[in-house]
């Protein structure tokens, strides 16, 4: 897909900055992971999106810098996974008065460079796609970057903030954009409080509505097909 390449210098890089500068950071993936060979289009977004933060973060070569990713997996019936650490049983969502929205107790993995966190994101999606089976093209994601910044070695001062990159299951074709996306939901759902304690609307209300730079980049396919033929539709959110 050509306009793939044209979502760097126009969306991914703004974005990436705006992280490497200390801001929150927000990226929702719609209708591409639909399974199939639109999961291409996904890895060739997260991937991008990874070697820009990087890119950013390690040429300012910041001795105090600690840089960790998290994995969450949300099913259709609204329950969630830590990718990390799938023995976990309990995920709760908790709404910190400094650090935001976040869930309690999820796993956190150090990583060093963007090759280490994508080759990690690769391999527990493979894995994710083996254990699930027929599901899997219904289930969402959420891979977060959290960079932490020792403001002064001799006082206990972070600066704390994060990169989510959401895959949201569902689709659209040109002559229905709505498709069957947990944004739509949460979109009609937002002062719900039947969905304030369910992962995925808990978080995805925050990259819309919370202190943070949220992009949009939605995957349109020609024939409601998946393939690496569709258009994408690339929005800022929130600037």
């Amino acid at each position: 897909m050509d306009n793939i390449q044209s979502l760097s210098p126009e969306l991914l890089q703004p974005l990436s900055e705006a992280v490497s500068s200390g801001y929150n950071g927000a990226l929702l993936i719609c209708g591409a992971f639909t399974g199939g060979g639109c999961s291409v289009i996904d890895n060739i977004i997260i991937k991008q999106v990874l070697e820009n933060l990087f890119s950013h973060l390690l040429s300012n070569a910041e001795e105090n810098l600690f840089i960790s990713v998290s994995f969450l997996q949300f099913y259709p019936d609204g329950s969630a996974v830590d990718v990390l650490n799938p023995d976990k049983q309990t995920l709760k969502p908790v709404a910190h008065p400094i650090l935001g929205k976040l869930i309690a107790g999820l796993c956190e993995v150090c990583v060093s460079s963007a090759q280490e966190a994508f080759t990690l994101y690769e391999t527990c999606m493979v894995n994710l796609k083996s254990n699930t089976g027929p599901i899997f093209s219904r289930c969402s994601s959420l891979f977060s970057v959290t960079v932490e910044l020792k403001l002064d070695p001799e006082e206990s001062e972070i600066c704390r903030n994060k990169l989510q990159l959401f895959s949201l299951a569902g689709g659209a074709s040109r002559t229905d954009l709505r498709g069957v996306s947990p944004l739509v939901k949460v979109l009609d759902q937002t002062q719900c409080e039947a969905t304030r304690d369910k992962p995925l609307p808990f978080l995805l209300n925050e990259a819309l509505t919370g202190n943070s730079r949220t992009a949009l980049v939605y995957c349109l396919h020609p024939q409601g097909k998946c393939s690496q033929e569709g258009t994408l539709l690339k929005v800022p959110l929130k600037p």
